[in-house]
């Protein structure tokens, strides 16, 4: 039997005494009755006591582990297609506000390069510098779901070579994949702390490094277009249940097949076979695309993400967009389309600046990085299929798994796309690396000498008695942040979908014992998520209300210089569970910032 959202966090002595309206039945919209509101400020006149008359708490050590698109920034169905910065988002004085008191943030995500834009440019002149200076917390961002891990700082990114080189632990999933299909997979020790509290080694399976060779690259792609081309031609022989679902797709990858569709058809009329049937059209089109592969990769509808050079100029996030869009247009056009006609140009040219194709690799590319000398781990993070509703994965992936794993790589549906990633690594790739040793006994991995572009060791930054995660897909690409037991996670997502996910839940014949990641995963399960809502508006309203439980100045508050120490590891659970309690309640009654 399933327990109830209250019985799971009673029972979890991380959270101490808990508003008792918290939880109860899962309900997402309760409010604090008079009784209870006289009980919480008491409470808070004892914490105050405790903590001495105009005593701020800093907070150094204390890590924030965020997911990005719907936690701390809009996504962009929601921002009209346009991916914002975090100086449009509620998040942004908040987040200053928890750099500048000495708090780290690692932003946890499975997008590319683009986030140097939209979260590093604007926090930039306030990051500590190279040396640890100014008092800043950190700024980490793991990109590509686990795969690159970048330390910014004030004067540049560097990425952490030793995270991208080093023995990880493998995911749960990745374990029972390998099970199941008879994969091999490194063991080896790994440090565990038990109840007693002696450190015993564990053996455990693992993997080496975090991103996978451009040959496997080139395989999946083969298996990727092919899917496609399948997924084209249901769409346009008119299958219903196909059609209804990619109105389910946000306008980005709607405008994706309206215009894809829409050059097939003009093709077809001008170069197809004349008073042809309606299967003979579909065939042509099919064939058409099949001829032409290349264009899944140079117009950015199958992404390959490459693992970025070491360190990031910053050029690169101040290119001309213009410019690069019609060198992208020209090169699309000569190389995948062979037609050099207005109609191609047009097309080609809108495709590009709908899909801004950035980190990617087409063909010719794979054989020139396969050049470039020898290879450490590989050098692709991860790749992208576009433009697929997440109710069609299991029908068109599902028979595939097996492919997938053998090549040493997963899928993660999302919303409109699937991720592939390395086998084994995941969002909760980075939060094992920033909080435990080596996992090899003696294991001295990289020199901690640092070198340009590469960031020191990071290892074991993080204590999880003073870190908490967010996000706003605890059943799906957010999953990995919630499976460590003693790291309190904040769900921000969005209450509707979660009321209808829950809806399905009960209406399955599948009796949930323990949660699972995918589209029916009981978050309620969950004995250390505390479930907020709102998405960015949500996080910035919890993360404002946990650090004035703290006692953390506002951005024009007392001078750094003259505040206190850091919070002890149980102040800070108890805050952390009061200001989701408290967000969640005051979320029922608002609305998007947007």
């Amino acid at each position: 039997m399933a327990m109830t959202r209250s019985t799971c966090l009673i029972s979890n002595p991380l959270w101490g005494e808990l508003c008792p309206f918290f939880f109860l039945g899962g309900s997402p919209h309760r409010s604090l009755s008079l009784a209870q509101s006289e009980a919480r400020g008491k409470q808070k006149q004892q914490e105050n006591k405790q903590l001495g008359p105009g005593l701020w708490l800093m907070l150094n050590g204390a890590w924030l582990l965020a997911d990005l698109d719907g936690t701390l920034l809009s996504t962009p169905h929601k921002a009209k297609g346009q991916y914002q910065s975090l100086e449009e988002s509620p998040c942004f004085a908040v987040i200053k506000r928890w750099l500048l008191n000495g708090g780290s943030l690692c932003i946890v995500t499975t997008a590319d390069t683009r986030v140097f834009d939209q979260v590093y440019a604007p926090l930039r002149s306030i990051l500590r510098d190279a040396d640890g200076r100014n008092g800043s917390g950190e700024l980490l961002l793991s990109l590509y779901t686990g795969a690159l891990l970048y330390r910014c700082t004030v004067n540049d990114v560097e990425v952490v070579r030793e995270y991208t080189e080093a023995m990880h632990c493998a995911t749960r999933e990745a374990v029972e994949l390998a099970e199941l299909y008879g994969l091999p997979l490194k063991q080896v020790y790994v440090p565990k702390v038990g109840l007693d509290g002696t450190t015993r080694p564990l053996l455990t399976k693992c993997v080496k490094g975090t991103c996978f060779s451009v040959d496997t690259s080139r395989a999946l792609l083969a298996q990727l277009e092919e899917i496609f081309i399948s997924l084209l031609e249901k769409t346009l022989g008119g299958d219903r249940v196909f059609l209804a679902a990619l109105e389910h797709l946000s306008a980005r990858y709607k405008e994706m097949w309206r215009l894809l569709l829409g050059y097939l058809e003009a093709q077809c009329r001008r170069h197809g076979p004349p008073s042809a049937s309606a299967a003979e059209a579909v065939a042509w089109k099919c064939d058409f695309l099949r001829q032409r592969r290349c264009l899944f990769t140079e117009l950015g509808i199958i992404r390959v993400e490459l693992a970025e050079s070491p360190v990031l100029p910053l050029a690169t996030t101040e290119r001309n967009a213009s410019e690069e869009s019609t060198q992208l247009t020209s090169k699309c056009v000569s190389r995948s389309l062979d037609d050099d006609s207005e109609l191609s140009r047009r097309f080609a040219r809108e495709m590009i600046l709908l899909l801004c194709p950035g980190s990617r690799c087409s063909h010719d590319d794979h054989d020139q990085v396969s050049g470039c000398g020898p290879q450490r781990n590989g050098d692709v993070a991860q790749v992208i299929f576009l433009g697929l509703p997440i109710r069609l994965f299991t029908c068109l992936f599902q028979r595939h798994f097996e492919a997938f794993a053998r090549l040493g790589v997963t899928a993660m549906p999302q919303p409109n796309s699937v991720v592939f990633s390395k086998m084994g690594i995941s969002k909760s790739t980075t939060i094992r690396y920033l909080v435990g040793p080596a996992l090899l006994s003696g294991h001295a991995g990289v020199p901690r000498q640092q070198q340009r572009g590469k960031a020191s060791s990071l290892r074991g930054v993080v204590n999880l008695t003073r870190a908490v995660a967010i996000g706003d897909n605890p059943h799906t690409t957010d999953y990995e942040l919630t499976v460590f037991p003693r790291l309190p996670f904040v769900s921000v997502e969005i209450a509707a979908k979660r009321r209808r996910r829950h809806t399905r839940i009960s209406a399955s014949a599948v009796v949930q014992t323990t949660p699972r990641q995918g589209l029916l995963m009981d978050d309620r399960l969950l004995k250390n998520l505390l479930y907020v809502g709102g998405e960015e508006d949500g996080s910035a309203m919890f993360l404002t209300g946990l650090m004035d439980r703290l006692r953390v100045p506002s951005l024009g508050g007392t001078r750094r210089e003259a505040l206190g120490p850091s919070a002890e590891p149980a102040t800070f659970a108890s805050a952390v569970a009061g200001a989701a309690a408290e967000a969640f309640a005051r979320m029922s009654g608002c609305s998007s910032h947007l």
